[in-house]
């Protein structure tokens, strides 16, 4: 933290007072640079139908991005080596959403069920590279993907 505050030209008290500790700065950091969290609301707010299958399709898109996609790969491939970034990054993917304990609330198990789904598939196929994942064409991915979303969402 010292660093980072001497390299910025701050003292190290003004990040700890804005940002807490380094998962905070890390959080801050990543969100900042990307769009993410804006992108997936935009669709969550749009409850058409194939609504699924439009977050499916947003979501790949910030994987597939050449500015978000090795922030994102980055995010997962870090937090395996360092024990504070696991809670960045759930924030970062999920928007808080993947934070929520388990309260019995329908809403709240179809969205932690969707984010973890999502990421599952994102970490499978961009991070881990399986071949299976890796070869599928995108939209029938899409079309696997829509309907199992549209199920969790159904729960709120």
């Amino acid at each position: 933290m010292r660093a980072v505050a001497e390299r910025a030209g701050v003292d190290a008290g003004m990040i700890r007072h804005w940002f807490g500790d380094k998962e905070g700065l890390f959080t801050a950091t990543v969100l900042d640079r990307t769009p993410m969290a804006g992108r997936i609301a935009a669709v969550l707010g749009d409850e058409s139908p194939g609504r699924g299958r439009r977050l499916a399709a947003g979501y790949l898109d910030l994987w597939e991005d050449h500015e978000t996609g090795p922030i994102l790969r980055a995010l997962v491939r870090s937090s395996v080596a360092a024990s504070e970034v696991p809670v960045a990054v759930r924030r970062a993917l999920g928007g808080g959403v993947m934070d929520r304990e388990y309260t019995g609330e329908r809403a709240d198990a179809g969205l932690v069920l969707l984010g973890s789904h999502m990421l599952g598939v994102a970490i499978a196929r961009y991070v881990f590279r399986l071949p299976h994942l890796v070869t599928m064409p995108r939209e029938a991915l899409l079309d696997e993907l829509g309907p199992v979303l549209d199920r969790y969402l159904a729960l709120d």
